[in-house]
């Protein structure tokens, strides 16, 4: 629906991703990104909405580093 695709839009935006040539040939790709904590009481901007997202987002960009802000222990698990 247009929610989803207005929240991918936006989430494509807050994800930072850096690739680093390497001596050795092969690029490393940084990647950080806001989870941003999960609350029960955030309506549609609650974790359930956004984790297939942010799945989609590390398939495509599959980084060799990854860094999360505000993220809790049962995102991060």
């Amino acid at each position: 629906d247009l929610f989803v695709q207005i929240l991918h839009f936006i989430l494509e935006f807050i994800v930072v991703v850096v690739v680093v040539p390497t001596t050795y040939g092969r690029a490393i790709t940084i990647m950080t990104f806001n989870l941003r904590f999960a609350s029960a009481h955030d309506g549609m901007n609650s974790w359930v909405h956004r984790k297939d997202h942010l799945i989609d987002l590390l398939t495509r960009y599959a980084p060799t580093i990854l860094g999360t802000q505000e993220g809790l222990e049962a995102q991060l698990a």
